[in-house]
């Protein structure tokens, strides 16, 4: 089943993951700014429109499922091809969060081993 509604998406994620896929690959900044977006549920695939071609818009695969469209070495837009199995890889590879790195510095200690003395007297041998 496709995606059949486009307000659903998390676009910022989306675009976020292939921000960093185009940057990777062509060393060239994806636009900030957003023009157009459209999905066509039927084939499964997100169209974003950064700008207006100026002349001649020309479209490249950069991926197997993303395809970059240019003019003039400006991209212009892009679509994403099997938007849901894109979908289904951000949600199931979610990273870990600031909150959670700060949470985890600050475990409770791990109980001692049988190897350890378990005695927390300070004085060894003597009972507590």
């Amino acid at each position: 089943m496709a995606v059949q509604d486009i307000l659903k998406l998390n676009l910022k994620k989306i675009i976020r993951h292939v921000k960093n896929i185009v940057e990777k690959n062509l060393e060239v900044p994806l636009p900030n700014k957003v023009i157009e977006i459209a999905i066509e549920p039927e084939l499964d695939i997100l169209f974003i429109r950064f700008n207006k071609p100026e002349k001649t818009e020309t479209g490249e695969p950069l991926e197997p499922n993303i395809h970059i469209f240019t003019d003039n070495q400006k991209i212009t837009a892009l679509e994403i091809h099997n938007l849901k199995n894109l979908l289904q890889k951000l949600t199931s590879t979610k990273q870990p969060t600031k909150q959670n790195n700060i949470n985890n510095k600050h475990l409770p200690p791990t109980p001692p081993t049988s190897n350890q003395n378990q005695n927390p007297s300070p004085h060894p041998h003597k009972p507590t």
